[in-house]
């Protein structure tokens, strides 16, 4: 396992490729949210994208989901998918997808119409810690120097750390390829090739959960981003849903 986490040139054209299709199929789920519609119509947007491009999604649904500010707490299936979406609502888009054994996983927000000042802030936030830590991502680098200094990084914000999650993690032919146990919670050293993604994922209890994450593949002096979609906040100015 732990031999696994550098790849070889023709994996990470293939995680790349993964990326891609996955980033696809985002961007589809995305385009189906509309006010007052049942989120299965977008996660069924998401699986038919992949299934057209040959791949699948991760687990039981493929997405990860939160709508509304009770939706970035609550873990329990059946609550969530029984939830339509609302003016104001922060959606949660974590899709994780399996393309030829590899995976894909990356996250964006989307708003359903106009995002609150609160929203918006913490959004910048996320966003910025995001962009900080992967500036960080080198050759040698521990990883859990980079999860400390985007807690620090949070907090200097006005942020409060416990609400989020900030952790690295390999990816590869599982969306969680860590090289041993005890890198699960105490961190690796980066070598060159591994692709690995860091998520910064923020629930606040009045906007919502706000999400960002992208695989990466790690260089001596630069990382690569595997896909290329936006990382601005998504806002859906759509009209409402036949129910």
């Amino acid at each position: 396992r732990g031999i696994r986490l550098v790849k070889t040139q023709a994996e990470i054209s293939m995680l790349r490729h993964a990326a891609s299709v996955n980033e696809q199929a985002l961007a589809a789920a995305g385009g189906a949210i509309r006010i007052g519609g049942n989120w299965s119509a977008m996660v069924d947007a998401f699986r038919q994208t992949l299934t057209r491009n040959a791949a699948k999604p991760a687990g039981e649904r493929g997405m990860l989901f939160g709508a509304g500010p009770d939706g970035s707490f609550v873990l329990d299936h059946d609550y969530v998918a029984g939830k339509r979406f609302a003016s104001g609502d922060a959606v949660v888009l974590d899709a994780i997808s399996v393309w030829r054994l590899y995976y894909a996983d990356m996250a964006r927000t989307a708003v359903v119409g106009e995002p609150s000042s609160r929203q918006l802030r913490i959004f910048k936030a996320v966003r910025e810690v995001l962009e900080e830590a992967e500036q960080k991502l080198r050759t040698g680098v521990h990883t859990r120097s980079i999860e400390e200094l985007a807690a620090k990084s949070l907090a200097s914000r006005g942020l409060e750390p416990r609400l989020a999650t900030l952790v690295c993690h390999p990816i590869g032919l599982n969306v969680f390829d860590y090289g041993s146990r005890e890198a699960v919670t105490g961190g690796w050293t980066l070598e060159s090739d591994t692709v690995m993604n860091f998520e910064v994922f923020y629930r606040d209890p009045e906007a919502g959960g706000l999400h960002l994450e992208d695989s990466v593949c790690v260089r001596p002096d630069r990382i690569e981003r595997l896909s290329t979609l936006s990382r601005e906040l998504m806002i859906l100015q759509i009209g409402r849903a036949h129910v």
